[in-house]
């Protein structure tokens, strides 16, 4: 059976493999919009995937500041920087055709990395644990 922060981290791969990075010229705005979302989503959930592995409770203050902040989840400083734009430009409001690119685009960009690393990150814990249970 699998662990629940590994089947959340696996559908959070799953998605955003979907999301229309390569051709995001020539999507539609709604398109746009709708996978910044499902970006932002990713996000949040990897970083609720890595709490679930350390055994904490999910906040109450889901921002994704915040859930980043707790995860202990290491980004560079450009990437700590997106996160702050997302966590404030990539909501349910509607955003012009410049935030999309910008903001949105950016979003999708972050969640692939993320999403990664989280997911390594996972494995290695999954592996050293084991290897820690055999030495014992």
């Amino acid at each position: 059976m699998t662990a629940p922060h590994f089947n959340l981290i696996i559908q959070c791969a799953d998605v955003i493999k979907a999301l229309p990075i390569e051709d995001w010229g020539s999507q539609n705005p709604q398109g746009k919009r709708a996978a910044g979302l499902v970006a932002r989503w990713s996000i949040e959930r990897a970083f609720e995937a890595v709490l679930l592995s350390e055994g904490v409770s999910i906040p109450s203050d889901r921002s994704i500041r915040n859930l980043h902040r707790l995860s202990g989840v290491q980004l560079t400083a450009l990437q700590t920087s997106f996160l702050d734009d997302v966590d404030r430009e990539v909501t349910s409001a509607e955003p012009s055709e410049e935030q999309m690119d910008e903001y949105y685009f950016g979003c999708c960009q972050l969640a692939l990395g993320i999403v990664g690393a989280v997911k390594t990150l996972l494995a290695l814990h999954t592996v050293a644990a084991r290897r820690f249970q055999v030495n014992q």
